[in-house]
């Protein structure tokens, strides 16, 4: 019986143990990443729809203010975001392709990406993995004008097409996910013939 009163506490208090999807439509105000408390991480599961989806490279590359290659240098926390949540990670640039070089003189940039860990939530994007350290990547990016968001010293862009405009390399070859239909005469060639292929677009 003791149990029993116990569980029920527990379902009142912490609905979201039980029902963790029920997290995702909860209006709350954005808060920077906290360490949990305590107890079991909710995993709240999120999709994100791309507002552009380019149909070829050169509408990618038209799209995109700034082309470059990079590799993800730090993972610098989780924020909520609505009733989601981003992550800000640090792209330390190797190579560039477009845009205004002098804005990357320290060859460094911030990209947010959807999903990420806030207190006891754990927002799971389940159509855009999060990007792990040491990834390289050709982004195809645009300015991030989003307001109050951490200003780590580096300039901050989004992703054009969200998952679209990140193309990785692994190995210098070019890895194309099945979802990067409009890319997928590219996968498995060489870095430089793809970076080439940038080039002649631009």
């Amino acid at each position: 019986m003791r149990f029993l009163s116990h569980l029920f506490l527990l379902v009142c208090l912490y609905p979201s143990a039980l029902y963790p999807q029920a997290t995702q439509n909860r209006p709350g105000a954005d808060q920077e990443s906290k360490p949990p408390s305590s107890g079991v991480v909710n995993q709240v599961p999120m999709t994100v729809t791309p507002a552009f989806w380019p149909l070829n490279l050169k509408q990618l590359v038209d799209a995109s203010d700034v082309i470059i290659k990079g590799e993800v240098e730090a993972i610098l926390g989780s924020r909520k975001q609505g009733i989601s949540a981003q992550t800000d990670l640090q792209i330390s640039v190797s190579q560039f392709f477009k845009g205004d070089k002098d804005k990357l003189k320290d060859r460094k940039v911030i990209i947010s990406q959807h999903g990420g860990r806030v207190g006891n939530e754990e927002f799971i994007c389940e159509n855009d993995p999060m990007m792990q350290l040491g990834e390289e990547y050709y982004f195809f990016l645009k300015a991030d004008e989003q307001k109050d968001v951490p200003d780590f010293g580096f300039p901050r862009y989004y992703i054009r097409g969200i998952w679209a405009g990140r193309i990785r390399v692994e190995d210098k070859k070019i890895k194309v996910k099945p979802s990067q239909y409009f890319a997928r005469d590219f996968h498995e060639m060489s870095s430089d013939d793809f970076e080439y292929e940038i080039l002649t677009l631009k």
